[in-house]
């Protein structure tokens, strides 16, 4: 939890990622505090779109791609920067 938590709080801001807000814990739990973001979860945007459509499946999937693009960049970075500091790394 600590890696996520670390990756997470070292992301450029991206529209299509939720922000950390605030972490905190007690003696048993990590809590993330995540921006609350308004609209409907991803699996109800998926069963209400008419799949059959080109364009529809492009409106959904382009910016989730554009997200994970982003991600991949970010965290990939991060991984490299931690293993160059790691007499383990290849």
């Amino acid at each position: 939890m600590d890696r996520e938590i670390r990756i997470h709080s070292t992301l450029a801001p991206h529209p299509g990622i939720v922000k950390l807000l605030s972490t905190f814990e007690d003696d048993n739990r990590v809590y993330m505090e995540m921006e609350l973001l308004p609209g409907d979860l991803f699996k109800t945007l998926i069963e209400r779109t008419c799949l059959d459509e080109e364009g529809a499946v492009l409106d959904v999937l382009i910016p989730l791609l554009e997200a994970l693009d982003h991600l991949h960049g970010q965290v990939r970075r991060s991984c490299i920067v931690s293993r160059a500091h790691s007499a383990s790394a290849l």
